[in-house]
């Protein structure tokens, strides 16, 4: 990852988004894009279905993309990029 690609406050703008999703997104993206677990291990630590933390990852993400734009400071294109960075990592 560019070392250059997200400011300060572009990180404080996640960080905060990821702080407001509800529990179980919140634990989904946890698991997933920081811990790099496969869905599988967080559907089984979970206690849930595979489509129930595909669909959770979905909503996840679109509610994290609204939090995110909110902020005149972080762009579309920055938000795609955070979101190909995660996916390449915990692919």
């Amino acid at each position: 990852m560019p070392e250059n690609l997200f400011t300060p406050i572009d990180h404080a703008i996640i960080r905060a988004a990821v702080r407001s999703l509800p529990g179980f997104l919140g634990a989904v993206i946890d698991m997933r894009f920081w811990r790099q677990m496969e869905v599988v291990e967080i559907a089984d630590e979970l206690g849930v279905t595979i489509q129930a933390v595909e669909h959770a990852m979905i909503h996840a993400v679109r509610r994290l993309k609204e939090e995110c734009l909110k902020h005149p400071a972080f762009s579309r294109t920055k938000f795609h990029a955070l979101k190909m960075i995660h996916s390449e990592g915990a692919a």
